[in-house]
């Protein structure tokens, strides 16, 4: 009987490591239910991306190889490894359910023309103002790394390289137990890959 108190502590551990972003109250006081199933539908697209790449079985253990593989890729090249292997189509199926009012609680888009040569360049970033960066404050209160990434957001009104950086060389400070910070780290390089993307699609 004496050992009861520390199973129930680890069952308790293992409850809260493993919360869902439908269970999650973080999640739940910034988004609506609506937005909470179109956020799950865009974490499972990378999730299972996730898998497909690192060819782990695991979700925990392919997100690990996968952020491995970016730092060490980054480190010579300074490029996001993999992304081009990632399924745009998928990516573009999921974007479209999500109504433009709730992407614009996530990311801003826009043409942006350079005064001189007249080029066009797609800009599709994450949106500091709106819940999304709200979010990322609260989640920031539980965890130092993802505080560390929001810090940026109210003075630069936009991602930064500090932010960048910071996601490839420290992304293994996340809890990928948690959907949430899973999540973080989606959004952080599908906002990427959708800006390559163009705005054709």
């Amino acid at each position: 009987m004496r050992y009861l108190p520390i199973f129930l502590l680890l069952l308790v551990s293992c409850i809260t490591e493993n919360i869902s972003l439908e269970n999650d109250p973080i999640i739940q006081k910034h988004f609506v239910e609506n937005e909470i199933i179109l956020l799950s539908s865009l974490l499972n697209y990378f999730d299972n991306e996730v898998l497909d790449m690192s060819k782990k079985k695991q979700i925990n253990s392919a997100y690990v190889s996968i952020i491995e593989m970016v730092k060490d890729t980054s480190e010579s090249k300074f490029n996001y490894v993999h992304l081009d292997e990632m399924n745009t189509l998928k990516l573009d199926s999921v974007l479209k359910t999500f109504p433009d009012s709730t992407k614009r609680e996530i990311w801003y888009w826009y043409d942006s023309i350079n005064s001189y040569t007249k080029d066009s360049t797609f800009v599709f970033d994450i949106h500091p103002n709106g819940k999304y960066g709200s979010f990322l404050e609260a989640a920031g209160k539980k965890s130092s790394f993802v505080m560390e990434y929001y810090e940026d957001f109210p003075i630069a009104a936009a991602s930064t390289p500090t932010m960048h950086v910071n996601m490839i060389l420290n992304a293994d400070k996340l809890n990928l137990r948690l959907e949430r910070e899973r999540l973080i780290y989606a959004i952080h390089f599908v906002s990427i890959l959708r800006a390559g993307m163009g705005n054709e699609i």
